[in-house]
């Protein structure tokens, strides 16, 4: 490990919340000869997101911290990370959404956890909920589309973590690279509903040999904006954003040995299982406490079947790119 951290900062019109991200942050502790590298992205934003980061940043003196501004034209949230990463000067980088606030010991118990084991590739935290208003209880069916809640039973090792306030060592993407494995998800565009990106670069770092450790210990509060707490944002889930889940059910699928399968016999795995889904989420919409939520899945299943029947020669190419990509392809 080097003597620094990069926290990196994804902003696309953040002028309304970015202060009390930037606040939390200032606060970290930072250990005596380490230093806190803080990147701000600005991925295209149209407001006055970019002037308000650099008053902050000017009001503050810290001469443990580093700031880097940094201008990001492709739209999307991996593309903005990306360019956080390149410009980045250290070995460890934590994400930090710009409704994420931190904990003052954050890069106290990073440190901590990565020194226990060096197989540790990601980490992620405990993201509590901060709402700006009562939401309804049904909104607890969605704590994990909205990356908050415990995301084990237990602190120890696991298979995926919110991009929400993620640990990553830079070794990955520099691995990555070498083996010439590229990152396909864009994830988050603007208001876009769609996402994936953070379950792809866990799912690629396992394959190359990296671990992922979820801590309790590692907690920052997640800002839930009110139009996510209403019913009808979750509606606007469109056919169109389904590729992603899809892309990364075949990634899987593939990365853990069923390549073998063919991807006929993948294909009609999935579209067998989301007309189970179906099936079993119907009743369930009319019936139990979870009323909204089985709407939902059932809604968001039939558009995933529907997907399926309409661009079979779609989940066929994306099957080979994987094994391609991954150097699997034995042709």
């Amino acid at each position: 490990m080097d003597n620094g951290i990069s926290v990196i900062i994804c902003c696309f019109n953040s002028a309304s919340r970015i202060s009390e991200t930037l606040h939390a942050v200032f606060k970290f502790t930072v250990p005596d000869g380490m230093a806190c590298e803080l990147i701000v992205v600005n991925n295209k934003s149209n407001d006055n997101t970019v002037e308000i980061v650099n008053q902050l940043v000017m009001s503050f003196n810290r001469q443990s911290f580093l700031f880097k501004l940094v201008n990001e034209e492709n739209p999307g949230l991996s593309f903005a990370r990306m360019a956080g990463i390149k410009s980045s000067t250290f070995d460890t980088i934590i994400f930090c959404d710009d409704d994420n606030h931190l904990n003052q010991d954050y890069l106290l118990k990073t440190i901590e956890i990565l020194k226990r084991d060096a197989q540790i590739g990601i980490i992620g935290g405990w993201a509590k909920p901060k709402f700006s208003i009562t939401p309804g209880k049904w909104i607890v069916d969605f704590y994990t589309s909205m990356a908050i809640g415990p995301q084990a039973n237990g602190d120890g090792y696991v298979s995926w973590v919110y991009g929400a306030g993620m640990v990553l060592k830079k070794e990955i993407f520099a691995r990555l690279e070498e083996k010439k494995i590229k990152l396909l998800l864009s994830d988050r565009s603007g208001n876009v509903l769609t996402s994936g990106g953070d379950s792809e670069i866990c799912s690629l770092a396992l394959f190359i040999g990296f671990k992922i450790y979820y801590s309790s210990e590692l907690v920052l509060m997640h800002a839930i904006p009110v139009h996510r707490l209403k019913k009808n944002h979750y509606m606007k889930a469109r056919l169109n954003t389904i590729y992603p889940s899809l892309y990364l059910f075949l990634l899987d699928e593939v990365i853990h040995g069923n390549e073998e399968f063919k991807w006929r016999k993948l294909y009609s795995k999935k579209l067998f299982n989301s007309l189970c889904d179906m099936l079993y989420f119907a009743p369930r919409m009319f019936l139990g406490s979870h009323q909204f939520y089985s709407f939902f899945m059932f809604y968001r299943t039939g558009q995933t079947v529907v997907w399926l029947l309409l661009n079979k020669q779609a989940f066929e190419t994306t099957f080979h790119f994987i094994l391609a990509n991954l150097s699997l392809d034995k042709k």
